[in-house]
């Protein structure tokens, strides 16, 4: 169900939409929607990403006393 919504923009940013939206062949009104719904994916991806976050401790494969960046260029040849 499609319904009106009414904003309250800058009119160079109105025009600057509108200009994007033509480039770019759609309409101001899918390109807010494309916004919102890329907006909801990422908050999705960052709940998941908060859920696991400080679960791999940065040192994990490292030797004692060795950074792990060290231990990476090491592993990896990266001189």
């Amino acid at each position: 169900m499609k319904s009106k919504l009414t904003l309250s923009i800058k009119g160079d940013v109105i025009q600057e939409a509108k200009e994007l939206a033509k480039k770019n062949d759609t309409t101001v009104s899918q390109m807010f929607t494309d916004f919102v719904e890329s907006q909801k994916k990422m908050q999705k991806k960052l709940a998941a990403l908060n859920k696991v976050s400080g679960s791999i401790t940065t040192n994990i494969a490292a030797e004692d006393g060795e950074d792990y960046g060290d231990h990476l260029h090491k592993k990896h040849g990266w001189e």
